[in-house]
């Protein structure tokens, strides 16, 4: 199997994983043990960037 193969084989398993998980730091996790196995880079940073309040009016918000 070729270099490419194994990381799109990788990468289906990662996006496989994130249908079900619900725990972000779980997520992070096997997002940066999939980023290590694929791309082995030297370091790996991760930035998550907040998640609004969601308030009346928004398109997730479940008030009336």
């Amino acid at each position: 199997m070729d270099a490419w193969a194994k990381g799109q084989r990788t990468l289906d398993a990662f996006a496989a994983t994130l249908r079900d998980e619900v725990d972000l730091d779980r997520m992070t996790g096997e997002l940066v043990a999939v980023v290590e196995k694929t791309i082995q880079p030297e370091q790996i940073g991760l930035w998550l960037q907040p998640t609004p309040p969601v308030g009346k009016g928004h398109p997730n918000s479940r008030a009336e």
